[in-house]
């Protein structure tokens, strides 16, 4: 995504300033600092569609003791979905750009 970003940006700054106003919320909203089951409802529902959440709780369950490898397959499965839409918005970005040079 911060390829996409810098493309349509063009600037160090505003690229970093951006990246930080998306991942700090969505790291708050995740149950990175807090455990699910005394965030409030509205976090909690909020965090389920989350991809930084996806990601906790994917590696919770793969590391424990009792892994349940359907909540880390269906949450990587989201991520990997995520990712491969950002790698095709940054390629189309890329193009975008080099046919304006």
């Amino acid at each position: 995504m911060s390829n996409a970003l810098g493309m349509l940006v063009r600037e160090r700054e505003s690229i970093i300033g951006i990246n930080t106003f998306l991942l700090l919320p969505l790291t708050f909203l995740s149950s990175a600092f807090m455990a699910p089951s005394q965030m409030p409802g509205w976090m909690r529902h909020i965090a389920d569609f989350n991809p930084l959440d996806w990601a906790m709780v994917a590696g919770r369950s793969a590391m424990s003791g009792r892994s349940d490898w359907g909540v880390v397959l269906s949450r990587g499965g989201a991520l990997l979905g995520l990712a491969v839409a950002a790698v095709w918005l940054s390629i189309r970005t890329f193009r975008s750009y080099q046919r304006s040079v």
